[in-house]
């Protein structure tokens, strides 16, 4: 595609023009030139080899973007009477916006606002109805707002109402969004059910052709739930005379502190399954209360469209509080992560990993280590102890995730001044590393340990680092001290250290020969 090309598609963009093509045909290109003839500085120039009539991209950028609507940040239950102040409001500066965008164009844009965000307020119903009669009003802007919104934030509005009222308040807002143009929904943080699916249905089903981004967090959704939003995302539809589901086309997807169990897995492995458009970036699948059969069934799903290919463009994978403790689980979720090419998060935290599924895990980005450039890792509270501190430590000395990391946490395990050691001399072989926030809270780690952490700093071996959490751990005060002097703002709070018991102060607890292999070359005496 021609630089041309990109601007154009830009200007469409920004003004709201329908461009419906991302091909840029001749015809398509010259009709677009033909609805902007007045924006000034355009310019014959050779771009991509070709002679082309282009517009100057500082004259495209300095056309106002849509804006997004929002109340102000106050919490509080929103009447009718204060929903009709912030429309006048929303109003006033939707006509300036309008404004300048004419003074800059000479045409009336097409789109005036394309996002919308309810959430920090609670509606009454009264409230609800005015703002959707703004937003569906003709009168008021032309196409009406509901026409020209394409992400919606509904998260947290109904709270503190009665539930016939707070379902009334979603169904009220939902209705206004059945026209088939939102790109992004985020209904969480509502006490949703049967019943708040249902209200919202309609929305969501609007929706068939356009929803890439849902967001079903802290909803309270349970397995019946569950399977009504599986329903949902996967019955078919036809569009361009072809058959295909919701989820095909979803590029993000969040489920987070729901309570659907194994049932709700089995639900959401249905969605999973109708993902095989090779779209999805980022997956929110966590505190479901998952056990181990539904979190098998689950990452069985994931495990199928990653050896088809199907999640090539995943980014973002979030499976905090699921149950990996099975060896299947584990493997699976391993050859997930080898299949992943452009993953750089992976939070897999409090899921049972233990040092055997941990391993597992490593070498599933061990075996992808030459495309991977992973920046977040989350191995917190999964029962490793220094052997899952080993393969950690592995990880990061032979691969090139040693210098992309940039967030390491492995909080709430049992590691260890030993585990502590192994991975403080694997940052060392990295010393141009990218670590910036470094959790290990809470691992029984003693003196030793700091030792070697307080001797990444001294050789430079932290050359970014921004926050280090070592609280809940049994370090004697003048080693708190000595931490305190080392790391300075960037260290956590360390109200929870236990100073009674340094455990490597009395070295026949401790294996020395463990000590030796995990110092490597950091040269601390013990």
């Amino acid at each position: 595609m021609s630089t041309s090309d990109i601007i154009l598609i830009e200007v469409a963009d920004r003004l709201g023009i329908p461009f419906e093509t991302r091909d840029c045909t001749e015809g398509d290109k010259n009709a677009l030139k033909a609805a902007i003839p007045s924006i000034p500085n355009k310019y014959d120039a050779n771009v991509d080899g070709h002679s082309d009539k282009i517009l100057d991209h500082v004259a495209i950028t300095s056309i106002p973007e849509p804006l997004t609507l929002t109340p102000d940040r106050k919490r509080e239950v929103l009447t009718a009477k204060n929903a009709a102040l912030l429309v006048a409001k929303w109003i006033e500066t939707l006509n300036t916006h309008r404004d300048k965008i004419h003074e800059t164009t000479k045409i009336l844009p097409h789109c005036l606002c394309n996002k919308i965000i309810l959430s920090g307020k609670s509606y009454t119903a009264e409230a609800a109805t005015v703002i959707s009669e703004f937003l569906t009003s003709k009168d008021t802007f032309s196409p009406p707002l509901s026409h020209q919104i394409t992400r919606l934030d509904m998260s947290d509005i109904i709270a503190s109402r009665l539930e016939d009222e707070g379902l009334q308040v979603l169904s009220i807002f939902a209705d206004v969004f059945t026209s088939g143009r939102l790109v992004e929904i985020n209904i969480s943080d509502n006490a949703m059910g049967t019943r708040g699916i249902a209200a919202c249905k309609s929305m969501l089903i609007g929706q068939a052709g356009t929803l890439e981004e849902l967001s079903l967090c802290n909803n309270g959704l349970s397995e019946t739930s569950m399977k009504d939003i599986a329903d949902i995302l996967t019955d078919k539809f036809i569009i361009n005379n072809s058959s295909t589901t919701m989820a095909q086309n979803l590029t993000k997807l969040h489920f987070f502190n729901n309570m659907s169990g194994n049932g709700g897995c089995l639900a959401f492995a249905r969605i999973m399954d109708c993902c095989t458009a090779k779209r999805l970036v980022n997956l929110r699948f966590s505190s479901t209360r998952a056990g181990s059969e539904g979190s098998l069934i689950f990452v069985q799903s994931l495990h199928t469209l990653s050896i088809n290919g199907h999640l090539s463009y995943l980014q973002i994978l979030d499976l905090a509080d699921n149950t990996f403790q099975d060896e299947e689980a584990a493997s699976l979720l391993a050859m997930t992560i080898q299949g992943s090419d452009l993953l750089t998060y992976l939070n897999v935290r409090d899921c049972m990993l233990g040092d055997n599924g941990i391993s597992h895990i490593c070498q599933g980005f061990h075996n992808a280590s030459d495309v991977l450039r992973v920046s977040y890792l989350d191995f917190s509270a999964n029962e490793l102890t220094k052997d899952g501190a080993s393969s950690i430590a592995w990880l990061l000395q032979s691969t090139n995730i040693g210098k992309s990391i940039q967030v390491l946490r492995v909080e709430e395990n049992e590691l260890t001044s030993i585990g502590i050691l192994s991975i403080a001399n694997a940052i060392k072989q990295n010393p141009d590393n990218s670590i910036e926030v470094l959790g290990m809270s809470s691992n029984q780690c003693d003196s030793l340990g700091a030792q070697s952490l307080i001797r990444l700093m001294e050789t430079s071996s932290l050359p970014n680092l921004q926050s280090i959490e070592l609280d809940e751990n049994l370090f004697p005060l003048h080693i708190i001290q000595s931490l305190t002097e080392t790391f300075g703002e960037s260290l956590g709070n360390m109200d929870l250290n236990d100073e009674e018991e340094d455990r490597d102060n009395n070295l026949n607890n401790v294996n020395t020969n463990d000590i030796a292999g995990a110092v490597g070359d950091l040269n601390i005496n013990f």
